[in-house]
């Protein structure tokens, strides 16, 4: 299946739905970017393609193995800070050797973790998938450069969609260009990148999809500016002063540590000056989200201090654009909010840090945005508010510059536009022959194949279900045999039989477990391969049962050959999903190349149907567990009382606790065991 990496932020999941609908693609993405969440899934879904996480591509249990791993490289990287030869080296390269033994050993193995998670789960991908495209919205830290990096490495192609417009120089990190090209907001900023000798044809411009709700919200700017008004509960009378908090990214020594308290301090200093001058003032501080916990107490911290009441102002993280349209003076620290006031034409004010000096300046004098400094801050706010004469020039000084910072609307569809013309697979024709519908799947031909789907990763969380050391094991569906040879490795002496009807996954099993039988299970003669009534104690029904079209009769066959004590492990999928009823509900029933609606799925089931199941055809249920589905970790409810979850279309009324983690489960995970056994007790649901 062809497929995109995206390591895009939400906000511009209109681009993803935008290509989707000119490519019908997976979406292959990380929990916290645009697609993991039900919203922005639905959009990509409803626009014809479909989203998979990259961390569940990993078995599960891997992570914590690969948590293991990190812990190892971190405690030799603090070993190596330890030894005699670190002094040597930092006294060459000019580093202190305390600090920079802080650095980096401080939190490295939680910080490994991701980026290891991360290129593992894009191995997996490039096993299964043809990836026609890598997308990033930071090309320079974390996550993205390590994307970005893997994506080289790999010679696919790869997008930076550039998450804010560059004002100052590059510094330090951003220094570095590690995608095929960068998608920018305006013309100012791909100077940086042009003065650091990337050439123009790897900087096209196309706007910030962010900013494309600005024309609407622009042309409702009178019932806008009521509503914020009302909901902030706003004097009507005074105008609206609105303030962007800043951050020190400490990526440099240029950056200011109090650099968020001193700024906040220096606006508040000026709204005190300004009300004192009999000026009447509304005052919002917008923060950023991740500030909440912080950003409030620190406020009314700072306002006490220079004496202004907390209730004198008010305090906002979200709805930015909102906030900008209905303000009257927007004033920022070297900020793009300085660029979203100019599009939505009210005056922007830039104060002035001391990194203004040395990576500066932002903005040019001709930009229209008032340059100013703590000390003539509420000079510049009195003047913008009292003085048409000087708002208006302001004004069209900024009119006359915004062709440089901003591209216009429309730059969601202009960027997948140039996203679809950097990926590597021509739109009409996939080279690979790859389908381009989930359907297609099912009329070709993968009998030879490794790549059809399936990950060469042992289900070792099966093995946690295990009441017994396992003997004889048959594992149906065993495919490259990586979980037989688990078995194998954990219980020395067990044998493991594997049936798999893939001839080239079949041919790799072979090199790991006992046997492999290239047949269905229901055509295997177990006496003439040597199979005894009553010898295996052990069957591994690993996302088996929904592909197979009368697993009934299957379970029936097999009972004969299995001990008393057998044991039966399975995972299956999880038909009572809320993704799935909530596209029920919507009218969708999509299938796709993997997952809950995997095109090769013929039976479905639910929590209570698996139990049924077992039971109808000899087995009982004892043991049952739940993988969760990540992307339904927002849904929350009380863990002591029911609740309601509406669906838009629906209500699911007086959902218990129990039913909720029902409805976020996305596979369970079962042990079962022949009926009439005396021990244990039958499992209750």
């Amino acid at each position: 299946m062809e497929a995109i990496v995206s390591l895009l932020w939400g906000k511009n999941t209109e681009v993803l739905r935008h290509y989707s609908t000119r490519r019908r693609r997976l979406v292959l993405t990380l929990t916290g970017f645009a697609g993991s969440d039900a919203i922005s899934a639905r959009a990509i879904q409803d626009a014809g393609g479909s989203v998979q996480l990259l961390e569940m591509l990993l078995p599960d249990g891997r992570i914590e193995e690969i948590r293991s791993d990190a812990a190892s490289r971190a405690h030799a990287v603090a070993h190596a800070v330890t030894t005699e030869q670190w002094p040597e080296f930092c006294g060459a390269t000019a580093c202190g050797v305390e600090r920079v033994r802080g650095v980096l050993i401080d939190r490295l193995a939680e910080r490994l973790l991701p980026e290891l998670v991360l290129v593992e789960a894009l191995e997996v991908a490039r096993r299964t998938h043809a990836i026609e495209l890598v997308v990033v919205n930071e090309d320079v830290t974390s996550l993205g450069k390590t994307a970005a990096l893997w994506a080289r490495a790999h010679s696919v192609p790869v997008v930076h969609l550039a998450h804010s417009e560059i004002l100052g120089e590059l510094y330090t990190v951003h220094r570095e260009f590690h995608a095929d090209a960068m998608l920018a907001f305006g013309p100012h900023g791909t100077e940086p990148y042009r003065d650091l000798g990337i050439e123009q044809q790897r900087l096209p411009v196309v706007g910030n999809p962010a900013w494309d709700r600005y024309d609407a919200l622009i042309a409702q700017r009178a019932a806008l500016r009521s509503e914020v008004y009302r909901q902030l509960g706003l004097s009507e009378r005074a105008p609206l002063v609105l303030f962007g908090t800043t951050w020190a990214a400490r990526l440099s020594a240029h950056d200011v540590p109090d650099l968020y308290e001193r700024s906040v301090r220096a606006f508040l200093t000026a709204v005190r000056i300004v009300r004192a001058a009999g000026i009447d003032l509304n005052v919002v501080v917008k923060d950023r989200p991740a500030n909440a916990g912080i950003g409030k107490p620190l406020l009314d911290r700072l306002a006490g201090e220079i004496g202004i009441d907390t209730d004198a102002y008010r305090y906002a993280t979200n709805e930015t654009e909102a906030l900008i349209v209905a303000s009257d003076v927007v004033v920022s620290v070297d900020s793009n909010l300085s660029i979203e006031a100019m599009i939505a034409q009210v005056p922007a004010l830039n104060l002035w840090d001391e990194r203004s000096w040395t990576l500066g300046p932002c903005f040019g004098a001709a930009d229209g945005i008032v340059q100013t400094t703590g000390s003539d801050l509420a000079a510049a706010i009195a003047g913008v508010i009292t003085n048409p004469g000087f708002r208006n020039a302001v004004l069209a000084g900024m009119n006359a510059q915004r062709h440089r910072y901003y591209a216009g609307g429309g730059a969601a569809r202009r960027a997948a536009e140039a996203l679809i013309g950097y990926a590597r697979v021509p739109e009409s024709a996939p080279s690979n022959g790859a389908p381009v519908y989930p359907w297609q799947l099912l009329s070709m031909e993968h009998g030879n194949d490794l790549h059809a789907g399936y990950i060469d990763q042992p289900r070792s969380e099966l093995f946690h279900l295990f009441d017994h050391p396992p003997r004889c094991v048959l594992d149906v569906g065993c495919f490259t045999g990586a979980t037989g040879q688990a078995i194998k490795q954990q219980y020395p002496g067990v044998r493991v039989l594997g049936i798999e009807l893939n001839h080239a996954a079949a041919q790799v099993a072979a090199g790991r477990i006992d046997r492999v039988f290239e047949r269905k299970i229901e055509e295997l003669d177990f006496i003439a391969e040597g199979i005894q009534p009553g010898s295996i104690d052990t069957v591994v029904l690993a996302d088996v049962l929904e592909h197979i079209y009368d697993p009934w009769n299957m379970m029936l066959q097999l009972r004969p050959w299995l001990t008393e004590d057998a044991q039966v492990v399975a995972s299956i999928p999880n038909s009572r999903n809320l993704l799935l009823i909530l596209d029920l509900v919507g009218g969708r029933w999509r299938y796709e190349p993997a997952g809950l609606l995997d095109v090769t799925h013929i039976r479905f089931f639910t929590k209570d149907e698996i139990v049924r199941f077992f039971s109808e055809t000899g087995f009982e249920v004892v043991k049952m567990a739940s993988a969760p589905d990540v992307r339904l970790n927002s849904v929350v409810g009380p863990t002591d009382a029911a609740t309601d979850i509406d669906l838009g279309k629906m209500v699911l009324k007086g959902v218990s606790p129990e039913e909720l983690a029902e409805l976020k489960t996305l596979q369970f995970l079962v042990l079962a065991r022949p009926n009439g056994r005396a021990a244990g007790p039958r499992m209750k649901i």
